[in-house]
């Protein structure tokens, strides 16, 4: 056989017992923790969220998006959010009154409690349709509010903008924005709102670019739990869509709008961030008060004597160049 392919026989023999390179022992190390990654997220982690959680790691410290994107296709591992065909879940009343886009895509916010989105889909289960609707604040991205019901009735986005509110407490002015659907424009919604003094915003109509945050969640909701699976009952639907909410999006996913954190750790920093700002300990010390209600309004006493470009170098330091 050697004769035949023209080598010789101490060649054959060096080649069998030959290590291998470092460079492939790395290349593999990196292969294997790429599968990793991908399967912690049942296939619904594309190259950035990989990296950002493979940055972590020391030895991975300075890998690039493009290297992990290149090995991912050697692997054939893509990034799974297909969006399936899905029952109309905004339906408009035209007897009830809808308000401008006061959001106008803008999708960045100084502080938690500014802007939270809401939007509504569909679940199934047993062969029925639930209905989820949630209430996001864009500065971190964290589910503030959400409910799970069996109708597309109003009382379900009641619900869940009261969770909302119980557990963030707001300030009078906080914008919520959502879409035309009767949910939103019905009278008990609105009169929740003007109760809090809350200020509504409705995307335009057919515009589903105007509450893209609040799809993109619903994407990758599906993508990585409700896909290709079935559910027994309502209960253990109810479990998956917890899980998700509270643990593995608020507390696992990072978010390459909050920099690659998560909206728990951004929402902790930034606490801690202000916690350090003078005459800010005593706030903090109160017990019986979150520390994003103290937040809320220890932002609406520095708007009073601030301009909001000047409260960004307050929190953030000087830019670079500045």
């Amino acid at each position: 056989m050697a004769r035949l392919l023209g080598v010789s026989l101490s060649g054959y023999y060096q080649w069998r017992q030959r290590q291998p390179s470092r460079r492939s022992q790395q290349k593999q190390a990196l292969q294997q923790a790429i599968a990793r990654v991908y399967a912690r997220f049942d296939g619904s982690a594309g190259s950035p969220l990989i990296t950002a959680e493979l940055r972590e790691q020391a030895e991975f410290a300075q890998l690039s998006r493009t290297r992990v994107a290149r090995e991912m296709q050697t692997l054939g591992l893509r990034c799974r959010l297909r969006m399936a065909k899905k029952p109309r879940t905004t339906q408009s009343d035209p007897t009830h009154r809808v308000v401008a886009n006061q959001l106008d895509r803008c999708f960045r916010t100084e502080a938690p409690n500014q802007v939270w989105v809401s939007d509504l889909t569909y679940l199934k289960v047993a062969g029925q349709w639930r209905y989820l609707v949630i209430f996001l604040d864009l500065f971190s991205r964290k589910v503030v509010g959400w409910d799970l019901s069996d109708s597309l009735e109003a009382s379900g986005t009641v619900r869940a903008l009261q969770r909302a509110l119980q557990s963030r407490r707001p300030a009078a002015g906080l914008l919520v924005h959502s879409d035309r659907g009767m949910q939103y424009s019905c009278q008990a919604f609105q009169e929740l709102l003007r109760r809090h003094a809350l200020v509504p915003s409705m995307s335009r109509k057919g515009d589903c670019w105007d509450n893209a945050v609040a799809e993109s969640f619903f994407s990758h909701l599906k993508a990585r739990v409700i896909e290709g699976r079935s559910f027994r009952d309502e209960r253990e639907l109810r479990r998956v869509v917890f899980e998700y909410i509270e643990i593995h999006y608020a507390r696992e996913r990072k978010h390459s709008s909050n920099g690659w954190k998560t909206p728990q750790q951004y929402e902790n920093e930034f606490a801690e961030k202000l916690r350090r700002t003078p005459n800010y300990e005593s706030i903090f010390s109160r017990k019986g008060h979150s520390k994003l209600v103290e937040i809320s309004r220890f932002l609406d006493q520095l708007r009073q004597t601030l301009e909001w470009k000047e409260i960004r170098e307050y929190w953030r330091g000087p830019r670079e160049g500045s």
